[in-house]
């Protein structure tokens, strides 16, 4: 009889590379993590030393209770100084009521965390001493390794903060203090406009930060006539306006200055005093996407507006609001390169919007129009026949409209690409929505009756 042989292999878990373990690790929950540091020292060493301490923030947040701080601070000064771990994540909330004991506070942090910090969250009240202002800003300044600076207040205050470092790439700031840059390293930024402000001096001489690509303004400028601002933002790629535009200085003065963006988005309102004001985005050749939120015509305005945007030859994604601000005498033109596009219409230019998408728009894949909410809307049987003269088109939405029983008789041959259309407020009939599947065969009726 033949001796068997048997061959086993084995795989110590304990033999697996650190990268290995740390995919292992993900698979856990953070407290289940921390059960597992306590197994031996490598793996601790490799959760709370390594890399991997990553998935980890420290977070300190001050008592509400001042009779507790002493204590409390203590405590965490202790734990600060006992701890190896290294913290690449911070999220400091400062009381108002620390502001007597934060110098030796914040000297410990910095003593244990500012070789290794990454992203720094503060939260502080308003109104604080100069000199502690001056510790946080300074303090700001040793992290090397800083990529990522969250700077929120508890309250307003008229205090001026100027925040320098040489490494910050993201940057978050909130309207509670006056606060200026000094990063050249910045890379995305969100925060009021104010605070782009050049810090030292009005000349336009160094103005750009040259790595700034991706700015979110949530509050517009304090004085609308200095727009030197703007000449900071030269090189931007992404800009979101989440305030009201009322004076079209400056978005002329964007459209003049930042010709390197690839997206612009105007989440408030932009009220048109200037018949070019449209006219005007045609310098930004560079644009993929434009969104406006919501867009009026100057009261009593004595000018037609008219939309030409044919030079923004590789602009794909265009909204103009939920909000008909054209005459139905007005021009629209387009760039054949759009592929999504929200219109607002009426009654009164529907027909005439639709003549110009179906004219320009040969690689249109989804079209949402947008009707008035305040009165009845039926879609025109034109708009629907013009649909077929877009091959490539996949979504339709009609907002606050309906269709009419016969909408769908004597039309031409099905669609075949199209996978959806939607009618918010369509309340029609059953018969006419299994008609519009015989046209559009790849669509499924919905268990709500909604296309």
């Amino acid at each position: 009889m033949s001796e068997m042989i048997s061959t086993e292999c084995e795989t110590e878990i304990d033999s697996l590379p650190e990268e290995v373990l740390g995919m292992i690790f993900d698979h856990l929950d953070l407290e289940n993590v921390k059960n597992a540091s306590l197994t031996c020292r490598r793996w601790c060493n490799i959760i709370f030393l390594s890399a991997y301490i990553n998935r980890f923030r420290l977070r300190i947040i001050s008592p509400s209770a001042k009779a507790r701080l002493q204590l409390w601070m203590k405590h965490v000064t202790d734990t600060v100084n006992r701890s190896q771990r290294r913290y690449r994540n911070l999220r400091l909330f400062v009381g108002l009521h620390m502001v007597p004991d934060f110098l030796l506070f914040w000297e410990t942090l910095l003593k244990k965390l500012t070789q290794y910090i990454y992203s720094l969250q503060l939260s502080l009240p308003d109104h604080l001493p100069e000199n502690v202002i001056s510790l946080i800003s300074a303090g700001i300044q040793l992290m090397s390794k800083l990529r990522s600076l969250s700077f929120f207040a508890r309250g307003l205050s008229h205090q001026q903060i100027v925040l320098r470092s040489s490494s910050v790439e993201h940057l978050e700031v909130d309207d509670g203090y006056e606060i200026l840059l000094d990063m050249p390293e910045l890379q995305s930024f969100t925060g009021p406009l104010g605070a782009l402000k050049q810090p030292f001096n009005n000349n336009y001489q160094g103005l750009e930060i040259r790595k700034l690509k991706l700015v979110t303004v949530t509050k517009g400028p304090d004085d609308i006539n200095d727009l030197s601002i703007i000449h900071r933002l030269a090189h931007v790629e992404r800009l979101k306006l989440s305030f009201p535009l009322d004076d079209n200085r400056f978005l002329f003065a964007i459209c003049n200055t930042c010709t390197t963006l690839k997206e612009l988005w105007i989440f408030g309102e932009l009220i048109v005093t200037h018949p070019a004001t449209i006219r005007n985005l045609t310098n930004l050749v560079n644009l993929r996407k434009l969104i406006f939120e919501r867009i009026w015509m100057k009261r009593n305005a004595s000018f037609t507006l008219d939309v030409d945007l044919s030079r923004l030859t590789q602009l794909e994604v265009l909204h103009l609001g939920s909000n008909a601000f054209w005459k139905p005498t007005s021009s629209i033109r387009l760039p054949k390169s759009i592929r999504s596009i929200l219109m607002p219409v009426t009654v009164e230019t529907e027909i005439g919007v639709m003549q110009s998408i179906a004219g320009s728009l040969t690689q249109l894949q989804k079209l949402r129009l947008i009707y008035p909410a305040y009165r009845y809307n039926t879609v025109d049987t034109r708009t629907i026949q013009y649909l077929h003269s877009l091959k490539h088109l996949e979504v339709v939405k009609f907002v606050n409209a309906e269709s009419s029983g016969s909408i769908y008789h004597d039309m031409e041959p099905p669609l075949h690409r199209m996978r959806e259309l939607l009618m918010l407020n369509n309340d029609s009939h059953n018969a006419s929505i299994h008609g519009l599947c015989q046209m559009l065969p790849t669509l499924e009726l919905t268990s709500a009756g909604y296309i």
